[in-house]
């Protein structure tokens, strides 16, 4: 990786943190019957997001990797159709 080429926090706007948390507390309402409270919710969210998140993140750069090289490769390919 290029020198000083990291991933950067994840930083969401305020709407976007309600929004994730009201989605964990509706999932996990769902899912098992627990109800969590805002603070509860934010807390989880921030551990996902400080702890795991990276991992996401990891994954969404090699899928953008793969796709990019897929493309480059399609544009190799019609070079070669064209090289006299």
């Amino acid at each position: 990786m290029a020198e000083g080429l990291g991933m950067a926090r994840i930083q969401f706007t305020e709407a976007e943190r309600e929004d994730l948390a009201r989605q964990l507390q509706d999932f996990l309402l769902e899912e098992s019957g627990q109800e969590l409270g805002r603070f509860e919710a934010d807390a989880l969210l921030t551990f996902i997001t400080e702890e795991m998140g990276g991992a996401f993140y990891n994954q969404g750069v090699r899928d953008a990797r793969a796709v990019l090289q897929a493309k480059l490769a399609d544009i190799d390919d019609a070079l070669e159709e064209i090289v006299i």
